[in-house]
């Protein structure tokens, strides 16, 4: 489980304080950089109403979708649509747990165990750039 960013960013600014390293001097180089490729184009070709088919055949309606694609990179995106769809939209059946709401996780939150464990570990390695 992902750790509590609240302990981790506690951490990170005790050690801060802790360990404070000399500031480094930074130059600053001008060079010019080469061009960067054309932004992909993106193109609107049709409205969709996607229909989400679970493995056991159960059908839940996901909404009106507006269809880009971009041959250049041959990559189609799905947007939702905003507006009042017109009648004969075509349909579209997709599958897996990507099309669904994200369901929530629950919060690991660090013990003061593992919080002073994770502190103690810490200074035993920076004593090593010391």
């Amino acid at each position: 489980m992902p750790r509590s960013p609240n302990s981790l960013g506690a951490l990170l600014r005790e050690a801060k304080l802790a360990y404070q390293l000399p500031k480094v001097q930074v130059t600053l180089v001008q060079q010019t950089l080469p061009a960067l490729p054309p932004v992909p184009e993106w193109k609107e070709t049709r409205l969709v109403s996607l229909i989400h088919r679970s493995h056991d055949g159960q059908e839940t309606y996901l909404g009106v979708f507006t269809e880009l694609r971009n041959e250049r990179i041959h990559a189609r995106r799905l947007v939702p649509f905003n507006g009042a769809a017109p009648e004969g939209v075509p349909r579209e059946f997709v599958t897996g747990d990507f099309w669904l709401k994200p369901k929530e996780t629950p919060q690991y939150l660090d013990s003061p165990q593992e919080v002073e464990a994770i502190r103690q570990r810490f200074h035993e390695l920076m004593e090593h750039f010391k």
